[in-house]
């Protein structure tokens, strides 16, 4: 492929385009036509252990910053298990961790490898549903009663995703009750004297 195809794919992003040419020249992306950046992440996803691809599935679902206990027990990944993996996830960079406080939050280190996860993935819509169901429930366990405002919106934002998978008449309450609360944050937040 021409260097300027190259640097077009790599939307000028000096990683990407190092991503392309490694794979160019360790013989990668063996299909006619030009390299896709998303087809080339997804090879060097494709080949990390199922655990670790499970927790980039999650995590790119999340759409967002979450702290990795919560994608792991989504992904039904343990916990310990995870954090020995982060740092390889890290090292590869396919995810970046931050800190707020004591929480370490991770994310997919660009919005491309999420959208190379979220385009190869198996199952399909269905399964990412299920993600976001997963992620909700997570989400909603992992926050004490008197943190739940805070987080709210993330909560119900990941319920509302996956609102048909959703049968459990007393979950079906709760998740009521949490947007209630997340209407009156909304409220509250936009409220003038």
């Amino acid at each position: 492929q021409e260097p300027a195809a190259l640097a077009r794919e790599a939307g000028g992003h000096p990683l990407y385009l190092a991503e392309l040419v490694r794979s160019a020249r360790r013989g990668g992306h063996r299909r006619s036509g030009p390299m896709s950046l998303q087809d080339v992440l997804w090879e060097r996803i494709a080949e990390r252990d199922p655990v670790e691809r499970r927790f980039l599935e999650v995590l790119a679902v999340a759409g967002a910053p979450l702290p990795f206990p919560i994608v792991a027990r989504a992904a039904q990944v343990d916990v310990g298990e995870c954090q020995n993996r982060l740092g390889a996830l890290r090292a590869a960079q396919l995810v970046r961790i931050s800190r707020q406080g004591d929480e370490r939050s991770v994310v997919p280190y660009h919005d491309r490898v999420r959208e190379s996860v979220l385009l190869h993935r198996t199952g399909g819509e269905q399964a990412a549903l299920r993600d976001q169901l997963s992620l909700g429930r997570a989400l909603l366990e992992a926050t004490p009663a008197d943190e739940r405002a805070g987080r709210v919106f993330a909560i119900v934002r990941h319920f509302h995703a996956a609102r048909d998978l959703v049968i459990d008449r007393t979950e079906r309450v709760r998740v009521a009750e949490l947007d209630l609360l997340a209407a009156r944050e909304a409220m509250m937040a936009t409220a003038y004297e």
